[in-house]
């Protein structure tokens, strides 16, 4: 009986923290084909940043118009990286979707061929949820 007194008698302090967002929060993803280093930075927090896209260290956001098509605030996306078989060209895809009036998502595909000279070729095209959830 002399325990639970003490207990009930006993001050309880219980501290908790919240822990703080990355300052900044970004998704980096990074491919390597032959001397070809390929780097997607998409900040998320804080926003109104954006995205970087580097080939070798060279800025390629807006030569190949991918500034633009990874901006997309809440958007979903499905990236994939194809090497040549000799290396020398990369390509780069994506899936994008986005939900759209609170009931649809639409979606959105697109590619850029690069190597080691810069962009080649761009590409974008209307997608499907096939096209996103593809194995």
């Amino acid at each position: 009986m002399i325990g639970f007194s003490l207990i009930l008698a006993a001050e309880v302090m219980v501290q908790t923290f919240e822990p703080l967002p990355a300052e900044p929060w970004k998704e980096t993803f990074t491919a390597q084909c032959g001397e070809m280093l390929f780097e997607i930075v998409r900040p998320i927090y804080p926003s109104g940043l954006k995205p970087t896209v580097t080939l070798n260290g060279r800025d390629m956001a807006d030569i190949s118009g991918l500034s633009e098509e990874l901006d997309e605030r809440g958007a979903a996306y499905r990236m994939s990286f194809l090497c040549s078989q000799n290396a020398d060209s990369l390509t780069f895809r994506w899936v994008r979707g986005t939900f759209e009036d609170g009931e649809s998502i639409a979606y959105h595909s697109g590619s850029v061929y690069f190597d080691n000279s810069g962009v080649l070729d761009v590409m974008s095209w209307p997608a499907t949820e096939e096209d996103f959830w593809y194995r």
